[in-house]
């Protein structure tokens, strides 16, 4: 059996994590094992439950720079694959 949903909301209220709270994670995806049932609904709606309609989740979205010494500095770029894992791609894909 892998982790559901409900396991990672019940982990993350054991670790304190409460309705309101700001949540900066870097996770490994891997890390959290076998995923039961589809891995944006458990994952990231995970976290959304967990924090509630008023937190807000952040985590690093690296990407590639292909010339750092261009004049041209884009923050993000939302057409650009993230370097930092799995959960940072999960995360960009969320309309919220």
């Amino acid at each position: 059996m892998g982790l559901s949903r409900k396991d990672l909301v019940e982990s993350l209220r054991r670790a304190g994590v409460r309705d309101g709270d700001v949540l900066y994670i870097r996770a490994s995806l891997g890390a959290l094992g076998r995923i039961d049932g589809d891995i944006f609904d458990v994952v990231i709606g995970g976290l959304r439950e967990a924090v509630g309609p008023s937190g807000t989740i952040l985590a690093p979205t690296f990407n590639k720079i292909s010339n750092i010494f261009s004049r041209r500095r884009e923050v993000l770029d939302l057409k650009s694959t993230p370097i930092s894992g799995a959960v940072s791609k999960l995360l960009l894909r969320d309309p919220e």
